[in-house]
């Protein structure tokens, strides 16, 4: 039971600090923080992988999706991207931020959650 308690710490603080990695390169655009977030949503995906299964992969590919919808301004998909990732922020203030980051500020109403 301890063991499940300190993994789920684990696990959301992770989330906490790959989500402000994230906005970290909202702000920055800078390849060494593309590069961290990689990182950590590959040590997120080993987390959740089991050894008789396929890999976990979400935090990859999330990841991958996100920086190209930041880094990429002319992409047909970012907005929908970018806004799906709102909505599953849920520390307001960060959600805010973030929108703000990548020029998402005037339609987060759209992905508000109330709080």
């Amino acid at each position: 039971m301890h063991d499940e308690v300190a993994q789920d710490q684990w696990l959301a603080k992770s989330v906490q600090n790959w989500l402000l990695a994230v906005l970290r390169f909202a702000v920055t655009r800078d390849v060494a923080d593309k590069q961290t977030i990689l990182a950590m949503a590959r040590d997120m995906d080993r987390f959740g992988s089991w050894p008789d299964q396929s890999p976990f992969t979400f935090f990859i590919r999330t990841s991958m999706e996100l920086c190209n919808a930041i880094a990429i301004s002319e992409d047909p998909g970012r907005t929908a991207i970018l806004k799906r990732h709102l909505k599953m922020i849920e520390d307001r203030h960060l959600r805010h931020v973030m929108a703000a980051a990548v020029g998402l500020d005037n339609s987060l109403r759209a992905c508000a959650q109330p709080r």
